[in-house]
């Protein structure tokens, strides 16, 4: 509801006397319980992140973070007190309120919290830092100090809570605010702003000087526009009653008029928002140091860029006062601070030039990276000494600004070109000559290269100070112990006990140094509790001692067994221990005594030769050893108990480990080697083995998943597992673009594999996802080139030699020197390394990459022996190789792919069954009870109660459940490709034994006499029936051979050539009869003369059909006629595919 004329006059004229500068707070209480009582303002609470800072607030500054951290602390020492609080706040007008928020929170780099637009209700005018302590406290943001509600260096509510419920209360629900509508905002505007000066009027925490500036200037502006400004009338619309600035007013009314900006007070608004965030509102420079820093010098250049550097020093570093601001205005010192103005104008300019130059220079990290340029260059130019900032290596001003600008190339990401790159210094040449835009150095100690102010923690860890140090200043030899470091200040606890604060400047300069102090003295009363005798270590060398002893006893007790000479040793091929003659059991007896033993409290599960002691938690064994001597009269070392061979199998053992009772201690048990059966000549002796405990999967069964009844989330039925944390090296290219490979670490080096179906490393070299279809526009894109080629090929190379140096050095070593060597008969092999060069191969080697870098020089690289022998490699992963094998790849010419024939019916399973036993054959009877041809046998086994048909080699073809006496006709079963049995499509046909004479003879060929001297004649007769259900055995030989041979040659092959059948039956003739036998359609004969039997498949088969389906029906012929050729059954003919043995044709699969 819009306010009343009446009203708005009413309230205008009595707010006109306030700025008159009389009853400040009186009249705006008065004017907000009016508005009040008219419905204009009202009360609701609300919470901390629903409040925003009014753009009225502290006359356009806003708050001040430092401020902010300095009021959590005092609040927490002191404690929470709503009757405190004074919150009043307005309704937001427009978005430019909500743009406003979000610029001032942007540059205060979340200090007080992140801002979120839509959820601003109101903007603040009083308690503005009350609710942004609450805002800290909400998101746990970043703060030094307080250690009862931080963890971590951040605030926390848990610990808030547990210190102060009521603080914790207020953080969570808010605070009541008193809140004008935005009409109030919009008709009277003047109200918001007196009504932030009552709140400070109020406070204990003043008016800062520069927030009276801003106050002046905009007085001025509007006092200006309406003719002459009386300086005393302004200074009374400005203070509020009796002013701390009183003293200071002039001068800071002529500093305002001759350096703020103009109209656009753009450089006061610069030095407000830098000093806001870097400095307390409590700190005052005094009439003392604007009276220097406003005089004016001779000339029109009066380099106000400068003044503002000398301000932004006394405030932020307090480097400076009146002595170095009357420095300034000396005529010797004139032309330095004015080229340093200069300079300063210049830096802007030249990010002003960039496009959106504007937009750019308003951004928070530039702005703080300029202030701080300015105050480096002027204290400089005035030969003042920063703390910590080493600005004697610069011996010209224009020097430093070429560093500077190499910090701004990084912040912007751009080249700005600056006029100062001659004068570059040795320590900023690397960075300016490597043109590396974004990896500039951090030329001011307390500035980062992205532009923000680093942490007063991290300037002290830079310096090489840490919290828990202990530090002893140089002057005066004051010591103490580094406890905290916070906001500029460095807590020290000292010997007496108490905690003093030490400004971080100090340390910075150098006034103090790390020390350790000599430790306190430390005695011991009772020596018995610390007797060496009572060390657990010194008992166990005593009884290990006492082990050795025992062992060469036994040894030399046993030394002269006449058993041990009749055993002989081989050391290669394979080292093992063999009788010589009969050695009668439990007579020879061997002690694996060695050089070494060792102990410890876990025995590795391979341990053979363990020794029984009294320490139950602590174990011995004995470490096997043999040296072979290398020459005639070196010394040896051989022990046949430990060349004697473990075998897990108990049939094959004739020796075994026992243990016999030492003299020293009957509790300690010596290991010792006995046969346990007689030994006869050229036996070898064997042992139990000591096998490893190997944990193996359990097997479970694979059953099919059931359908689920109801929905259910995704993840539910499945195991959660703890995330596990890898950290990764991960390759950056192009604009953001990142590769992680695969990696591992080995030896301290990371190394990352290259496969040719790396999808990652495809997307890597050439900038496109893997995609192996057709007609795309990389299907001519691979990492198969040429270049992975030689790189396999390089590391093969290099491998072999390595390997076979070293084989060769073993084989020098351990063969015995022939006294002449003999001549080579035989051309020696080409050594390649495998896998099982293993133990021989080094872990990695260096080799050359193919091809040459940008410079011209070879790139070397190492490379991991895993993976010889297979198209993966694993190499160390760099810079200069990543780069290499990028550029490589891209330029070498991928191999054309291979293209893969599509899968014929042939090569089904099926098909290989048919041609197998070659099925188109007759099947001839046999006299036990069988049916066979050249490359097949057809028959009843007896045990399996199954009919079988078998290939010549035994191996099962195909089989039938049916337990009928005659061969069935269908419902065969064949095996695919994964050993599953599934229907098949083959048929049986009887045909009768005069059928089958009437095909012999009119197939058979006419031959001269004398070529058919070695054929038989052939007679089929019926078999017995009592014979045709016969036990399955081999096939019969001699006359069955030939007819088939007859048979295979001008029978079935020829019959594929036949034309598609006669529409009228034939008569009746030979070759009617042998058609006639060929159809599946016609009965078969009931009569079994002969018992011949025809194979042919009588439908087509689907190679896609499923295995579980039945076959379809059979065709209603079984030669017929389709457009690639003739078809006998599932099969069709084609005589230009294939030719085989003895055939005109092809034969091929229906599809």
């Amino acid at each position: 509801m819009a306010l009343s004329a009446d009203l708005v006059a009413d309230i205008s004229f009595k707010l006109q006397q306030v700025q008159e500068g009389d009853r400040l707070v009186k009249t705006v209480h008065g004017a907000i319980s009016q508005l009040e009582s008219q419905g204009h303002v009202y009360t609701m609470q609300l919470q901390p992140t629903m409040v925003g800072i009014s753009s009225q607030n502290r006359d356009g500054s806003g708050i001040n973070p430092v401020d902010v951290h300095d009021l959590l602390g005092d609040i927490v020492q002191a404690g929470w007190l709503d009757a405190r609080v004074q919150a009043i706040a307005h309704e937001p007008t427009g978005q430019e309120d909500i743009d406003w928020n979000v610029r001032l929170f942007q540059s205060m780099h979340d200090r007080c919290g992140p801002l979120e637009p839509t959820m601003i209700k109101a903007l603040s005018l009083a308690g503005s830092h009350t609710n942004s302590v609450l805002r800290c406290f909400h998101y746990e943001v970043m703060h030094e100090g307080d250690e009862t509600v931080c963890h971590d260096g951040r605030l926390s509510m848990e610990l808030l809570r547990k210190h102060d419920p009521d603080f914790a209360r207020a953080v969570r629900e808010g605070v009541v605010w008193k809140i004008l509508s935005k009409h109030v905002a919009a008709q009277l505007p003047q109200l918001l702003g007196l009504v932030q000066r009552m709140g400070n009027a109020t406070l204990h925490r003043g008016e800062h000087e520069l927030q009276l500036m801003r106050r002046l200037h905009q007085t001025w502006v509007q006092m200006s526009s309406q003719g002459s400004v009386d300086f005393l009338a302004l200074k009374s619309k400005v203070t509020t009653g009796k002013s701390v600035h009183g003293k200071s007013m002039p001068h800071l009314y002529s500093f305002v008029l001759k350096t703020a900006g103009g109209t656009d007070p753009f450089l006061l608004n610069e030095t407000e928002t830098f000093v806001r965030l870097h400095s307390p509102s409590t700190r005052s420079l005094g009439p003392g140091f604007w009276e220097k820093v406003s005089a004016d010098v001779k000339g029109s250049n009066q380099f106000p860029r400068f003044r503002h550097a000398m301000v932004k020093l006394a405030y932020c570093k307090e480097a400076v006062g009146s002595a170095e601001c009357k420095k300034m205005l000396h005529k010797d010192s004139t032309a330095s601070v004015k080229e340093a103005d200069t300079i300063m104008s210049t830096w802007r300019k030249l990010v002003t030039a960039l496009p959106d130059g504007a937009e750019l220079l308003m951004k928070p990290e530039v702005q703080t990276c300029l202030s701080y340029g300015d105050m480096s260059l002027a204290a400089f130019t005035l030969n003042v000494m920063l703390p910590g900032e080493d600005l004697k290596k610069y011996k010209t001003s224009q020097s430093l600004a070429h560093d500077l600008v190499l910090i701004l190339e990084g912040i912007l990401k751009t080249d700005l070109n600056g006029p100062w790159a001659a004068h570059k210094v040795a320590d900023s040449g690397e960075a300016s000559g490597s043109k590396q835009v974004g990896a500039p150095m951090a030329i001011m100690r307390e500035l980062s290269s992205d532009g923000s102010v680093k942490d007063s923690a991290v300037m002290m860890a830079e310096s090489g100070f840490s919290v828990g140090q202990y530090v002893r200043r140089k002057a005066d030899q004051e010591t103490g112990q580094v406890t905290a470091i916070e906001l500029g200040r460095v807590k020290l606890k000292q010997p007496s006990g108490s905690v003093v604060r030490v400004s971080i400047d100090s340390f910075l300069a150098g006034h103090w140094q790390v020390y350790t102090p000599k430790p306190e003295p430390q005695t011991v009363d009772d020596l018995s509790v610390c007797s060496p005798l009572n060390f657990p270590e010194y008992e166990r060398q005593m009884l290990l001692a006492c082990l050795y002893m025992d062992m060469h006893e036994l040894m030399q007790k046993h030394d002269t067994n006449p058993m041990l000479q009749k055993l002989r040793v081989t050391l290669k091929p394979r080292k093992s221990v063999q009788a010589t003659a009969f050695i009668p059991k439990n007579k020879l007896i061997m002690v694996p005594m060695g050089l070494t033993i060792k102990h410890g409290q876990k025995k590795p599960e391979d341990a053979i030769f363990d020794i029984i002691t009294p320490m139950s938690d602590y174990f011995f064994w004995i470490v096997s050893f043999i040296q072979i001597p290398k020459a005639e009269g070196d010394a040896g070392f051989i022990n046949p108990a430990f060349l004697v061979q473990p075998l897990p199998v108990s049939d094959t053992w004739n020796c075994e480990v026992s243990h016999v009772k030492s003299n020293r201690d009957k509790k300690v048990q010596l290991p010792i080697l006995k046969n346990t059966l007689d030994l006869q000549q050229d036996d070898v002796l064997y042992m139990p083995k000591a096998e490893k405990t190997v944990h193996v999967e359990a097997l479970q069964v694979d059953t099919p998943p059931r359908k689920r009844i109801c929905s259910k989330k995704p993840g539910e039925d499945e195991e959660m597992t703890a995330p596990t944390v890898v950290t990764k090296q991960i390759v950056t290219y192009g604009s953001g673009l990142t590769w992680i490979p695969e990696q591992k670490t080995a030896e301290g080096v990371t190394w990352f594999k290259v496969s040719k179906w790396d999808r990652g490393l495809f997307r890597f070299v050439y900038g496109k996802g893997l995609d192996l279809r057709k007609n795309t526009d990389n299907q001519n894109l691979s990492l198969d080139t040429p270049f992975f080629e030689n790189m396999l090929a390089r590391r093969q190379e290099a491998f072999n030699e390595a390997i076979s140096e070293r084989l060769k050095d073993e084989e020098n070593d351990e063969a015995p020197q022939p006294e002449k060597a003999q001549k080579k008969t035989k051309k020696t092999k080409e050594f390649k390394a495998t896998q099982k060069h293993d133990i021989y191969a080094p872990h990695s080697i260096q080799i050359d990459l193919p091809g040459e870098a940008e410079d011209g020089n070879k790139v070397q690289c190492r490379t991991l022996f895993e993976g010889v022998g297979t198209r993966t490699m694993w190499l160390e992963l760099k810079d200069d190789v990543v780069k290499h094998i990028q550029t490589s790849f891209k330029h070498s010419e991928a191999k054309p792919r291979k293209t893969i024939k599509p899968k014929r019916a042939k090569d089904s399973p099926q098909w290989w069954a048919f041609d197998r036993c070659g099925l188109l054959e007759v099947l001839l009877p046999n006299e036990d009870a069988t049916w066979s041809n050249s490359s097949a046998i057809l028959g009843w086994h007896k045990q399996k109660k199954k009919w079988r048909i078998l290939d010549m080699l035994g191996n099962l073809l195909y089989k039938h459940e049916s337990r009928e006496e005659t061969p069935p006709t269908e419902g065969w079963l064949c095996q695919d490709w994964e050993g599953t049995w599934c229907p098949a499509e083959l048929v049986l046909q009887e045909i009768d034994a005069q059928d089958y004479e009437v095909m012999k003879k009119e197939k058979e060929p006419d031959r001269p006499k004398e070529e058919d001297d070695e054929m038989e004649e052939v007679t089929c007769e019926e078999p017995d029936k009592k014979d045709s259900v016969a036990v399955f055995g081999d096939p019969g030989q001699g006359e069955d051979c030939m007819c088939v041979a007859v048979y295979k040659t001008c029978c079935v092959w020829q019959a594929c050539k036949k034309p598609a059948e006669p529409k009228e039956p034939p008569p009746k003739s030979k070759k009617a009869s042998w058609q006639n036998a060929m159809d599946p359609t016609a009965t078969p004969g009931s009569s079994r003369q002969g018992g011949v039997c025809l194979v042919s498949l009588m439908s087509l088969w689907n190679p896609s059909a499923s295995s579980s389906s039945t076959p379809p029906p059979p065709p209603s012929g079984v030669v017929q006629k389709d457009g690639a050729g003739w078809r006998v059954g599932g099969f069709y003919h084609d005589g230009d595919k294939w030719n085989p043995p003895g055939t005109q044709g092809g034969l091929h699969a229906c599809s």
